[in-house]
């Protein structure tokens, strides 16, 4: 078998990080100084470098049968759910969020970014490699209005749509031509504006300019920049043919939609995460799909979200679709069968925002209340009502209460409040729910600064 369900997700990348000389404050390229150069500039890039199968490390498949007599309904005591925030006194006031596999990052309400957690690559672009506990500022701009993060490295987008990116870069993740780790926000494009970006788990990334054009750049062992290239990695942003209006990724996979609302595909489909009908792969394609590939012949398609290896896509109507791997229920379709072609998510709810992590999933319905299913594993908490049994299906979580934002990562959450209060919830084991603690919360809590 390619892949093994019980490897887990463990692969470190400390040499990688430390094995370079990282940009820091000092090296930051200003407005104008970055080239983007057309792919024949790279032609000679080294390709020789794939990552053996036994290397892919997969989502904690973890087994859950020992929590099988634990109370359904049961809300930690104050012992053990923790109320004291060490970080501040005023509340995180958010506009956005991105919950990665172990940091996050948010735009403040004042335009100013921040981010904490696991930092050994400078994936927090604070200038160093030191873990936070708590929001800790990012420079002193208060011009950013995105960010997108993933395992070891960062973008985000500023309100003149340039696009910066950093962290980890051992696999052309920063788009910047070159295999440098930056410690700070690195200026990648500053032409056409971006609208849109997104960071791939596995080193990958893609956005969309202001003229629908999507661009895609990193990690490509799998096919998943679909540009139908062979190289391993993309270093610059290369054009995907197309107009497109919503695209994420995964480990080693991306799905976009394109402007006349058609769902596409590229990379690993062992888990039939593609959407296409297909297991793994075919005599015609052994390895890979590296090209992007139309899942079915609809036309209504609005958004894609992708954790590990399962998406989730919502339609124009509000319905939800997930598939792909479902080991720990997050596709929501109260089973734990993975899925090789869209199925629907069953509820009455007409949903207006839904996002992917690796183990669960959540959504935001038309009455702005946020509901969550997938793993809740003892040391995680994941979906956030408090309980301790996996939910197949989407759970309300705290039912008075309105969203406007909410985003997944490995095994936690982040999501705004209607009044812009940002609450996580989840695994903590580096600090990545912002606390001031490693401890792992069941319910979303809020974050103070």
């Amino acid at each position: 078998m390619k892949r093994s369900i019980a490897i887990l997700i463990s692969i470190a990348f400390a040499a990688a990080c430390t094995s370079r000389t990282a940009k820091t404050d000092a090296d930051i390229v200003q407005d104008g100084d970055v080239p983007v150069p057309d792919l024949s500039e790279v032609e000679g890039v080294d390709d020789a470098v794939v990552v053996a199968d036994d290397d892919v490390a997969e989502p904690d498949m973890v087994s859950e049968d020992a929590d099988d007599t634990a109370d359904d309904d049961a809300l930690l005591s104050d012992a053990d759910e923790p109320t004291t925030i060490s970080c501040g006194t005023e509340p995180f006031l958010a506009k956005e969020v991105s919950a990665g596999e172990s940091h996050t990052c948010a735009v403040a309400s004042d335009g100013s970014l921040w981010c904490w957690g696991y930092n050994h690559c400078g994936q927090l672009g604070t200038g160093d490699t030191v873990d936070t506990l708590c929001p800790t500022r990012v420079g002193n701009n208060t011009d950013w209005v995105m960010v997108a993060v993933n395992e070891q490295n960062s973008c985000g987008i500023k309100t003149d749509g340039t696009l910066w990116c950093w962290g980890l870069n051992n696999r052309d993740q920063l788009g910047l031509n070159d295999n440098i780790d930056r410690h700070v926000p690195t200026l990648v494009d500053s032409e056409l504006p971006w609208k849109h970006i997104m960071s791939g788990q596995n080193g990958h990334h893609c956005g969309i300019k202001s003229d629908d054009t999507m661009w895609c750049w990193g990690w490509n062992v799998d096919g998943q920049v679909g540009i139908d290239s062979e190289l391993t990695s993309i270093p610059i942003p290369t054009p995907v043919l197309g107009k497109w209006q919503s695209v994420d990724g995964g480990h080693g996979h991306t799905c976009a939609v394109k402007m006349d609302g058609t769902l596409w595909c590229a990379g690993d489909n062992w888990y039939g995460q593609l959407g296409i009908g297909e297991w793994g792969y075919t005599d015609e394609h052994p390895d890979s799909y590296r090209y992007f590939l139309q899942i079915n012949d609809e036309k209504d398609w609005a958004q894609i979200t992708i954790g590990w290896a399962n998406n989730c896509a919502l339609k124009n109507n509000g319905n939800t679709y997930c598939w792909g791997n479902n080991y720990h229920g997050q596709l929501g379709i109260d089973s734990k069968n993975d899925q090789n072609a869209p199925q629907i998510v069953d509820s009455p709810n007409v949903w207006i925002d839904i996002v992917s992590g690796n183990v669960n999933s959540c959504a935001i319905d038309e009455k702005l209340l946020l509901w969550c299913w997938g793993s809740n594993y003892v040391e995680w908490g994941s979906v956030g009502d408090g309980g301790y049994e996996d939910r197949l299906t989407p759970v309300n979580i705290m039912q008075d209460t309105t969203w406007q934002k909410v985003s997944s990562g490995g095994h936690y959450s982040c999501a705004i409040q209607e009044d812009r209060l940002l609450r996580c919830w989840g695994g903590n084991e580096y600090g990545q729910l912002g606390l001031g603690d490693k401890e792992t919360r069941r319910i979303p809590t809020p974050l103070m600064f």
